[in-house]
């Protein structure tokens, strides 16, 4: 999920309770949710709000002080993101929904908050799929037919793939001033960049094999170590293949290949890895991009190097296969 992350802050329950133009109040009623604990973070007035509050009986209410925009993240108490709501003071949100049926929650409030909600629930399929590619497009169509809207703003800081892209640098300039205030953008850029970032080190990772049963891939246990991630079958991944037998072949014993998908269910891939007729190892996670075993990875972009050194630390990572092979052959001293 391309959701803000909560920042890692001391517990500060400072729920607002003042009621002035620049306090804001935001109910939820999510069915199933029963009596739990949710993490709640936004950047206010008096600065960042990271506090653990109450669910009863899937109720949630809450009062914060923002004269700005801001924007308001639920998680559950494992850190599931729940849902975003974007509010400023002197607004009420209300917000309902089934906690079993993700990114369908109704919004009910300013147009601003209403309308990001709505992009969301309209998109729900494309926004857990472990190719980023047809909700970015989604994105961008939104932020082309509708420039002088803050939500173009919210969709391109919180849930386009690679907020650091050239693309994503014109998307931005593409889009009003007045719709692109600068507290909003930079307070959504530090929560964004300060969390949710992959780990530097890869571990042990439980996948199911090509033989249905789960094996670990130890990215330590040779010289280096070179992992694609891929969830669709087009020219793109074919060529992509090639190039790994060319990379495979030069480096012999000092790599290990292993080549993971990311698709949602393994309908054809036994066929797909049979026509590739390449002699490392293939894996499939079955949780897709949030699998336990390599969510920490933050997976958003696919296909997807990664290769590491002896002690599973990344030393490539990007989607191009030369510059892959170049940071194997520097780390083993053979440019």
């Amino acid at each position: 999920m391309k959701w803000i992350s909560s920042l890692v802050l001391a517990l500060v329950v400072t729920m607002m309770t003042s009621c002035d133009n620049s306090t804001f109040k935001i109910s939820a009623d999510i069915a199933g949710m029963g009596n739990q604990q949710v993490h709640v973070v936004f950047l206010g007035d008096s600065g960042v709000t990271d506090a653990f509050i109450a669910v009863n009986e899937g109720k949630i209410k809450i009062k914060g002080n923002s004269s700005e925009l801001t924007v308001v993240s639920f998680q559950d108490s494992q850190h599931k993101p729940l849902f975003r709501v974007a509010i400023a003071g002197g607004e009420t949100v209300e917000i309902t929904g089934d906690i079993t049926n993700p990114h369908h929650y109704k919004c009910k409030g300013s147009d601003v908050a209403e309308q990001w909600m709505d992009f969301e629930s309209k998109h729900a399929e494309l926004y857990d799929k472990p190719n980023a590619t047809p909700l970015d497009q989604a994105i961008e169509k939104f932020i082309k037919d509708n420039p002088k809207s803050l939500v173009s703003t919210l969709l391109l800081i919180a849930d386009y793939s690679d907020i650091t892209s050239g693309k994503a640098e014109q998307l931005l300039n593409s889009i009003d001033a007045k719709a692109r205030p600068e507290r909003l953008i930079s307070s959504m850029m530090q929560m964004r960049s300060t969390q949710g970032q992959p780990i530097k080190q890869l571990h042990t990772m439980m996948l199911c094999n090509d033989k249905d049963d789960f094996d670990a891939v130890v990215p330590s246990k040779t010289a280096t170590t070179l992992i694609y991630w891929w969830a669709e079958n087009n020219e793109g991944r074919r060529n992509d293949v090639e190039q790994m037998k060319q990379i495979a072949y030069e480096f012999g014993s000092d790599l290990q290949m292993v080549d993971v998908s990311l698709s949602t269910d393994t309908t054809g891939w036994h066929a797909i890895i049979k026509s590739d007729a390449a002699e490392w190892q293939h894996y499939w996670a079955p949780g897709s991009i949030l699998d336990q075993a390599v969510q920490d990875l933050q997976l958003r972009q696919l296909p997807l190097f990664i290769a590491t050194d002896d002690q599973g630390t990344q030393i490539y990572r990007g989607n191009d296969a030369k510059a892959a092979r170049n940071a194997i052959a520097k780390r083993l001293g053979r440019q």
